[in-house]
């Protein structure tokens, strides 16, 4: 009905257009001109329907585009839930068995991101510092108090490189003595893992750091050359995790160390000390 409307008004007025490109402009008082005028309205309007007729399909596919990828992503979710679920029971019980196996341990020492210095005196090694959830060393007096109960324990070293490789060292014994021993390692087991062995080189020596120096038979001062206290031998070490932590760039020399594993110049991403009651 509208286009029937617009063609009649365009009839009628077809005979005067060409007048209105001799005239500068139409005077709506004038019933042709009038008639032009309207004319023209009813296009422009004709025109811009039109036009939003064709927006309101093209947003209309859009919309319809839209729902069939939303319809897709879906059907892509539900196979991913599908599949993780076939697979979940398996996932679970790694990750439990894993936690149940660590449980068993009390962490004693900690390096992982260097928050926490380790070149200390005495008095701090002998009562721990640090950030248990952290970086962190529990404590020679701590140390020595859990390690002679009347269930001999055992050491468990684990230790991360910056490829991300993981490699442990553990020990069937592990007792220290007490402060007037110097906290001297007193027993250590039987070594066993794939790090390397790095505490049996410091078996039997005492705990020193860098304002005590207990093995005054060593050729150098080994907690001020190494910056960290520990069971330090002559020459100073084989394994010492109590030296200066290093980032990824530094890493090729001596700081977190294990030389069994990674050599003398090279200071690992991670490393922690356990013990637990043997088995």
């Amino acid at each position: 009905m509208r286009f029937l409307w617009l063609f009649a008004i365009w009839h009628v007025t077809k005979a005067t257009d060409n007048n209105i490109l001799m005239k500068d402009y139409l005077d709506p008082n004038d019933v042709v001109d009038h008639s032009i005028l309207w004319k023209h309205l009813f296009i422009k309007l004709n025109t811009v329907l039109s036009k939003t007729e064709a927006l309101e399909q093209e947003f209309a596919d859009i919309i319809k585009r839209q729902n069939d990828i939303e319809t897709r992503l879906s059907e892509l979710s539900l196979n991913l839930d599908k599949n993780f679920k076939n697979n979940e029971k398996e996932n679970l019980n790694a990750v439990q068995n894993q936690e149940a196996i660590l449980s068993q341990w009390t962490t004693i020492m900690r390096r992982q991101d260097g928050t926490v210095q380790f070149n200390r005196k005495w008095e701090e090694y002998k009562n721990g510092f640090g950030n248990p959830d952290g970086d962190f060393f529990i404590g020679l007096d701590m140390l020595h108090a859990l390690t002679n109960v009347s269930r001999s324990q055992e050491l468990l070293v684990v230790l991360t490189d910056f490829d991300g490789e993981t490699r442990y060292a553990r020990y069937s014994a592990f007792r220290i003595g007490n402060e007037d021993e110097r906290y001297a390692i007193n027993e250590l087991g039987t070594y066993s893992g794939d790090a390397g062995d790095g505490m049996g080189w410091h078996r039997g020596k005492k705990f020193s750091t860098l304002d005590r120096d207990n093995n005054s038979g060593n050729k150098r001062d080994c907690p001020d050359t190494f910056k960290g206290g520990w069971w330090f031998h002559d020459p100073c070490y084989s394994g010492h995790l109590h030296g200066p932590y290093r980032q990824k760039s530094e890493a090729k020399t001596w700081g977190v160390s294990w030389h069994p594993w990674r050599g003398w110049n090279y200071s690992v991403k991670y490393a922690a000390m356990m013990i637990r009651p043997k088995m």
